[in-house]
């Protein structure tokens, strides 16, 4: 697994797990590794390694802070595509703060820019990455079920964007993963976006349709303290 910053001596392991790509039932060589780690305090950090070297060549590192209370206060984010021009070396860091979110963003050839983005009330962090939506639909249904989140930029050619979500719980099932089951809540985010999460707000698994596709994320190699 690569990472922006390595595992500290001090950090007491949480969990770990792999995401597995499938489109129309057919494995896809996308992998997304992620470890969560707690902190001295309280705190939990996660890193994630979105590799998708073998498939379209999109890289994503990232790593976020969150602190005891269990919200996210800091997200770093690294992206990169050698095997597409339009997609070019991407960092960022954004810094969470009551009513506006700090964002530093460096594009491959650029200079580095400053922005502070303001943010609405109850306004949900929604990071595109599929460890932390277990985060965005806690906060969501702690809003009613309805909010406004904001979503960082991941990418050279993306933006950020403020967006509604409405989040439905659909029930409880047992999904595989490896050779046991786990108990997992269905939420539907959207027409054709739904999400599985075990008891620790882990998504399981998630599924949504695109271009015509039906692609599935499944955990695989799921570890838990």
């Amino acid at each position: 697994m690569r990472y922006l910053h390595a595992v500290a001596l001090h950090e007491k392991f949480v969990a770990s797990g792999e995401y597995r790509y499938f489109r129309d039932g057919e494995a896809l060589a996308i992998r997304e590794k992620w470890t969560i780690h707690e902190l001295m305090g309280g705190a939990i950090f996660y890193r994630v390694d979105e590799d998708g070297r073998d498939e379209d060549g999109l890289s994503i590192l990232s790593e976020a802070f969150l602190n005891p209370e269990g919200q996210i206060e800091r997200y770093n984010v690294q992206s990169f595509n050698p095997k597409d021009s339009e997609t070019k070396l991407f960092k960022a860091d954004y810094s969470f703060n009551e009513g506006y979110v700090q964002i530093g963003r460096k594009v491959q050839g650029q200079d580095r820019e400053y922005e502070e983005f303001p943010l609405l009330v109850k306004c949900a962090t929604y990071i595109k990455q599929t460890v932390f939506m277990g985060l965005t639909i806690r906060d969501v249904l702690a809003n009613g079920g309805q909010a406004e989140v904001f979503a960082p930029q991941l990418l050279s050619m993306s933006k950020n964007v403020v967006q509604k979500i409405i989040v439905k719980a659909r029930g409880d099932e047992s999904i595989a993963v490896g050779r046991k089951h786990i108990d997992a809540k269905k939420y539907q985010i959207s027409d054709d976006v739904f999400y599985w999460l075990d008891e620790h707000l882990i998504p399981i698994k998630r599924s949504y349709s695109h271009n015509g596709f039906q692609y599935m994320v499944q955990l695989t190699n799921y570890a838990h303290r």
